[in-house]
């Protein structure tokens, strides 16, 4: 298999923080390769230097999507800045 696109749902969810090291390094390789991922997560963290976009979702509708810099450091709505309070960044 040489997928072009992977998606993922919580793929780090049931491993401990070696094997989730693991896997994100195994995918940012696919990712460096020009290859594409949408990952579902609520960890942060994991996306963190992966992921180039995000997208903040919020009782199915999408509340805002940005580059990851930007929506980390700056999120435009109160419902994001809250999540972000709470997340395991801070």
């Amino acid at each position: 298999m040489n997928p072009e696109m992977l998606l993922l749902d919580e793929p780090t969810s049931a491993l401990d923080p070696i094997r989730s090291g693991d896997v994100r390094k195994l995918l940012k390789e696919f990712v460096n390769t020009g290859h594409t991922l949408v990952i579902v997560s609520h960890s942060v963290r994991f996306l963190k230097g992966i992921a180039d976009y995000l997208a903040f979702m919020g009782k199915s509708e999408i509340i805002e999507i940005n580059t990851t810099q930007n929506l980390l450091e700056n999120p435009a709505d109160e419902r994001t800045k809250e999540f972000l309070m709470h997340s395991e960044l801070n």
